[in-house]
């Protein structure tokens, strides 16, 4: 990554980009609607993507710096099935400040 590079850390609060991921036969369940867990896969793929490998691999090695889910809340209006294309656009919005004791 070289200096300006908008996956830098420094950068994060400003990314936004599009995924879009395709429900395989292996995400469904027997009637083709995707099994409710593999969103969850689906939304830490584009987590990845929109911050990038290379620099979530930076921030762990040079600032011990890693993400873990604490909490997911989720609601359901609609159901993807087996063929169907999902995309979403989406923002990393800054957070305040942690402080750990």
């Amino acid at each position: 990554m070289g200096k300006g590079d908008p996956r830098e850390p420094s950068a994060i609060g400003r990314l936004q980009s599009r995924f879009q991921v395709q429900a395989y036969c292996e995400d469904t369940d027997h009637m083709g609607v995707v099994y409710h867990a593999n969103y969850l896969k689906y939304f830490e793929r584009a987590r990845e993507n929109l911050i990038g490998t290379e620099a979530l691999v930076k921030l762990w090695e040079d600032a011990g710096i890693g993400f873990s889910v604490y909490r997911i809340e989720m609601g359901f209006s609609d159901c993807a099935v087996f063929g169907d294309r999902l995309d979403k656009d989406r923002k990393l919005k800054p957070i305040p400040p942690v402080r750990l004791e």
